[in-house]
């Protein structure tokens, strides 16, 4: 399951080559090759195509990036495929991980694209995820929880870093992933009232 997800995806994928057809239409599944059918119910395509496209290089051919982010319209719809997804990614290897035949990269990389569609959908720009993690520590309510969050996001790292199973942090990623994503969508939601507000003064 999670190599289909793999596979869906293109998580783990450093590098891609495309045709300028397929960039210009804004076509998941040609851009990354990958099942046009699982992406569909798995992937949060435009999340996960505008944060890699605004975070990406352009190694060889024309720079047609502009033209993914001029067609790519982010909805709510979205981040519910983003936390469903991950969500399902960091379960699977809670399941799983007594029979060792899973790497806590899964789950790792659960936890950064929860960061990072999260991000994209209420900034609309991919920073580093020290500078995520910084933005989503500081909507946490009280100091109390900005401490947990200080301390998950610091082993998060750490095991980036050199990943091991770590017992606590494993099944504290569930909750987190859903508590990053609802953030996300009620920071949105705040935006753009304030946005709103402001072009009415």
């Amino acid at each position: 399951m999670l190599g289909v997800m793999q596979q869906t995806t293109g998580m783990f994928v450093s590098h891609f080559l495309t045709k300028k057809t397929y960039f210009e239409r804004g076509i998941f599944h040609k851009i990354f090759s990958v099942n046009k059918i699982l992406s569909d119910i798995f992937a949060p395509k435009k999340l996960v195509l505008s944060s890699v496209v605004d975070n990406s290089t352009v190694l060889w051919g024309e720079d047609l990036r502009d033209l993914v982010k001029e067609k790519v319209e982010i909805e709510p719809f979205d981040m519910v495929k983003s936390i469903t997804m991950n969500l399902l990614i960091s379960l699977l290897y809670i399941l799983f991980s007594p029979l060792k035949i899973i790497k806590p990269k899964y789950q790792l990389e659960a936890i950064k694209w929860s960061l990072r569609a999260s991000n994209f959908y209420v900034f609309e720009d991919s920073k580093s995820l020290e500078t995520i993690i910084k933005r989503f520590t500081v909507f946490e309510k009280s100091t109390g929880y900005k401490k947990r969050a200080n301390r998950f996001y610091t082993k998060f790292l750490e095991l980036r870093r050199n990943p091991y199973t770590d017992l606590d942090f494993m099944l504290r990623c569930p909750f987190r992933i859903i508590k990053i994503h609802i953030k996300g969508i009620l920071f949105k939601k705040m935006r753009t009232k304030m946005q709103k507000g402001l072009k009415n003064i």
